[in-house]
């Protein structure tokens, strides 16, 4: 085994758009908003805590939705949790974590977006420490590996 930094590994976290409890994950948000709505499994015959709340969510439709953003100039810093995400002068949303990409040359983060906005190559502002920064939204897919060919290489 090789000794890593905590910083590098944040780095690589945040390119394969992994999440972390209390941060990218937490009660603020629902399962489904999360992007975790293939560990619920709906059809199970047996009732389970939270069941008839996210069946109706997923019914009426989530009110975030988590989302890959990359910085698309510098940014005095990376995105720090909670820093307010804009689309044509309203908040839309918060960023959850960022941290700087090493293997994609960009600072990234993770946070929670109106769907309406997940698609694609929408573009947001992030405010990050007073300052806007016009980022590109990469929808839930992670920025690095997005097919996973190098963890099953």
């Amino acid at each position: 085994a090789k000794p890593f930094g905590m910083f590098a590994l944040n780095s690589m976290r945040i390119e394969k758009a992994y999440r972390t409890w209390k941060g990218d994950l937490s009660t603020d948000y629902t399962l489904l908003e999360g992007g975790m709505e293939r560990f619920v499994k709906f059809d199970k015959p047996q009732d389970f805590p939270g069941k008839a709340a996210l069946a109706s969510e997923k019914q009426q439709g989530r009110k975030k939705a988590f989302a890959v953003l990359s910085m698309d100039t510098a940014a005095p810093a990376d995105a720090p949790y909670m820093s307010m995400i804009w689309k044509d002068g309203e908040i839309v949303g918060e960023t959850t974590s960022g941290s700087y990409g090493h293997r994609t040359q960009k600072s990234i983060a993770l946070g929670m977006i109106r769907p309406d906005l997940l698609a694609a190559g929408t573009k947001v502002d992030v405010e990050i420490y007073g300052e806007m920064i016009t980022a590109t939204v990469h929808g839930e897919d992670p920025i690095w590996d997005a097919d996973n060919a190098r963890i099953r290489a």
